[in-house]
């Protein structure tokens, strides 16, 4: 279903999988990165997100979930979808 688009981060029982497909259904980009996109620096917004995704992603779910959220509010729906693809499928740290 995440493939495809379809999501229901409802459907999870694990918190780590939970924060990954809320970033997938949350509409608009992360409040920390808003101000990056109000002052037009696109740019430096996606990277900024893309860097937390990997530096947060197996640490902290709402971190990945926020990371997610921005790179599909800014029109990267389908990077935002492969990458968490790529972290469900490689699991949660243990």
């Amino acid at each position: 279903r995440v493939a495809l688009g379809s999501v229901n981060a409802d459907a999870s029982t694990d918190a780590w999988t939970k924060g990954i497909l809320e970033g997938l259904v949350t509409t608009g980009p992360a409040e920390r990165h808003t101000k990056l996109l109000e002052d037009g620096k696109l740019g430096e917004a996606i990277l900024t997100a893309a860097i937390e995704l990997g530096q947060v992603s197996y640490v902290d779910p709402r971190g990945a979930s926020q990371a997610l959220q921005t790179l599909r509010a800014v029109g990267l729906e389908d990077t935002a979808r492969r990458a968490a693809l790529q972290m469900m499928i490689l699991g949660p740290p243990e």
